[in-house]
């Protein structure tokens, strides 16, 4: 598949996401709020965090940040 073609569903299958559930993990694919936030989690002790920020890019709607 083209870059181009995959670039267009991308598009419209976060599209329809978005339309369906709004402001809401599930319209990044997440099954629900709780297995997002185990994944948040578990990244986050990767090391310590404190004072320091994150990239949050290509991750949703950028709920890492809350």
């Amino acid at each position: 598949m083209k870059f181009d073609e995959q670039k267009k569903e991308s598009i419209e299958v976060y599209s329809r996401l978005v339309e369906e559930y709004g402001d809401d993990p599930r319209s990044s694919h997440w099954t629900n709020i709780d297995s997002q936030l185990f994944r948040f989690n578990q990244l986050c002790k990767i090391a310590n965090l404190n004072g320091k920020s994150i990239l949050d890019i290509g991750c949703g709607i950028g709920d890492l940040y809350k």
